[in-house]
C-alpha cells in the first residue's frame, strides 16, 4: 500500500457471496508512512549531496512522495530515487530560517499530504561548514 493514506482500517473478507468478519482487534490492521533512519544526520549548509531515508510505505508513484528538511520554507528535499522503503534525494541548500546545528527533523509525506511518523534516527543537522549560494537582488 504505499503511499496510501494512513490511519487504521478493518478488514472484511467475501468467500463466494457470503462475507467473514473476525472480531476486533484480529480484523483491524495500521498503515503508516515510516521513517526508520537517515544518512548522513550532518551535511554541509550548501547542500547538493544525497540524503538516503529509509523506511516503510513510500508512495513510488511519480510525483507521489516529497521530503522536507525541517519545516521552513524552501526545505524540499529533491527526489532522485524512491522505492517502497528507501528513499534518495538531493539536500537543498540551508533555508535562512535556521541556524547552524540546528537539529532539524526530516519529513516524508505521501500522495495525500499524509506525514511519516519516526521510529528511529530522523534527524539532520546542517553543520556550520561550507558555502551558501547568495540569492539575486532585483531593485527597482
Amino acid at each position: 500500500m504505499g503511499g496510501g493514506r494512513t490511519g487504521d482500517y478493518n478488514l472484511r473478507v467475501e468467500v463466494i457471496g457470503k462475507g467473514i468478519s473476525a472480531p476486533a482487534p484480529a480484523n483491524a490492521f495500521s498503515y503508516k508512512i515510516v521513517v526508520n533512519s537517515v544518512s548522513p544526520v550532518t551535511g554541509t549548509l550548501g547542500g547538493g549531496y544525497t540524503l538516503t531515508i529509509n523506511g516503510a510505505n513510500f508512495a513510488t508513484a511519480p510525483g507521489s512522495t516529497n521530503v522536507f528538511i525541517g519545516d521552513g520554507m524552501n526545505s524540499i528535499c529533491k527526489i532522485v530515487t524512491v522505492t517502497s522503503t528507501k528513499i534518495e534525494c538531493t539536500v537543498p541548500q540551508m533555508n535562512d530560517e535556521y541556524l547552524p546545528g540546528d537539529k532539524q527533523t526530516v519529513l516524508v509525506t505521501g500522495r495525500i499530504i499524509e506525514e511519516s511518523l519516526c521510529e528511529g534516527t530522523c534527524i539532520f543537522t546542517y553543520s556550520g561548514t561550507g558555502t551558501i549560494k547568495l540569492k539575486e537582488l532585483a531593485i527597482t
